[in-house]
């Protein structure tokens, strides 16, 4: 019987904060491919819900990096600071850089998927070490992510890296058919990456309502890992002030410190609103789809302070399609192609234009027919277009063809 052949995937960060990677791995594993996953740990209250994702997938084998105070850790850091002092150009892109490469140059694998540049090197470096091949996940434009990043101003040293190595790949995906064609002309590839969107296959398990304390009053909601003042959140809590008594819940999923909370809900001008708005603490990734389908309405609020917020498509607009919810989305250039599919079944505004949202919200709390009619549209598009079964197939094939070289 011919060896199955072994992927290995890697990450710079916890697997709950990568969910294409486990999809990627799912789907890899269910077609005969042993599955190797190089993830880091850093932040304790994220590694209890990793802890779910190494429970449900016994098949996988995992190398954890735990981030912190050991020998190998401080070396890493201190290399770091080191070439970053001398201004020199190096591999060692941020400090995790030396144990990810130190690492993954130590497994041998066929194919090698790194989802950040950091692993970008280490994965490189790795296959030509083993003579194996190596693709590369654009999850963000990365050397345009930090906020007043445009194309005239990139991370440099990002920059430099993933042209160094975007070029030796067997091939890449992307998270953005924007990502994909800034890549494709900046970079000088020969082929534009294959678009790989953030999309989910549709729960179709009963409602089991957790959250939601009225189900006569519309639900807005919105989560993330964590909840923070620079996800444009205070657009939403200053719109719902303009929102008729009693006609609403606001529902708030993911990590908030306290000072956090106490900001956004001092933008609360309307005393009656106040029992209506929940927080709730981050869940697994299986828990976080049961609630999601609890709403009515899902936002994906981005700032546009950067390149890459704007060309980015929030993972949460696709888990609000496939869980059936209405989108209401700021209308970046990433957003506004998904939008654009809904035509008028969903809410685009600028970011901080608080009075359009507002005005829509209340159409829609006076209209909740619009409501169900925006939520079925959303269910059929997952259904026919933004699904992981249908993106999925071009990725399978490829590393197909890859591996069969």
């Amino acid at each position: 019987m011919k060896e199955s052949k072994k992927i290995l995937i890697a990450t710079a960060s916890h697997l709950s904060s990568c969910p294409r990677l486990i999809k990627e791995a799912q789907l890899l594993t269910t077609h005969g491919y042993k599955v190797t996953v190089v993830y880091l740990e850093s932040i304790p209250r994220i590694s209890i819900l990793d802890q779910s994702i190494l429970n449900n997938n016994p098949d996988w084998e995992f190398v954890s990096i735990k981030w912190g105070n050991t020998i190998d850790n401080i070396m890493s850091k201190l290399t770091y600071r080191i070439f970053k002092f001398f201004n020199q150009k190096s591999v060692y892109i941020q400090s995790t850089s030396r144990v990810l490469i130190n690492t993954i140059l130590k497994i041998k694998a066929d194919l090698y998927i790194a989802h950040h540049p950091s692993v970008l090197v280490a994965v490189a470096l790795s296959a030509k070490l083993h003579n194996a091949k190596y693709t590369y996940d654009i999850e963000d434009a990365f050397p345009y992510v930090e906020d007043g990043r445009y194309l005239e101003n990139p991370d440099d040293t990002i920059l430099e890296i993933e042209k160094k190595y975007i070029s030796e790949t067997a091939f890449s995906t992307s998270a953005s058919p924007l990502y994909s064609d800034l890549y494709f002309k900046n970079y000088n590839l020969n082929s534009r990456p294959l678009d790989l969107l953030n999309v989910f296959d549709i729960n179709s398990k009963e409602i089991n309502y957790i959250d939601r304390k009225d189900l006569n009053k519309v639900s807005l909601y919105w989560y993330s890992q964590t909840v923070g003042l620079n996800r444009g959140l205070q657009d939403l809590f200053t719109a719902v002030n303009e929102l008729p008594i009693n006609s609403f819940e606001l529902h708030i999923r993911g990590n908030c410190e306290i000072q956090v909370r106490e900001s956004l809900m001092s933008l609360i001008k309307v005393r009656e609103h106040i029992p209506n708005i929940y927080f709730h603490d981050s869940v697994s990734i299986e828990e976080l789809e049961e609630r999601n389908k609890e709403h009515d309405i899902g936002f994906a609020i981005e700032v546009n302070s950067s390149l890459n917020k704007d060309m980015c498509i929030s993972n949460k607009i696709f888990d609000y399609l496939r869980s059936g919810l209405m989108l209401v989305a700021t209308n970046t250039r990433g957003h506004q192609f998904v939008i654009n599919d809904l035509q008028n079944e969903a809410i685009a505004y600028a970011p901080g234009d608080t009075n359009t949202l507002s005005n829509e919200l209340k159409k829609l709390i006076n209209n909740p027919e619009r409501i169900k009619s925006a939520k079925n549209k959303s269910l059929q598009i997952a259904r026919e277009k933004y699904n992981w079964t249908k993106q999925s197939d071009e990725f399978l094939s490829k590393i197909t063809e890859v591996l069969n070289q």
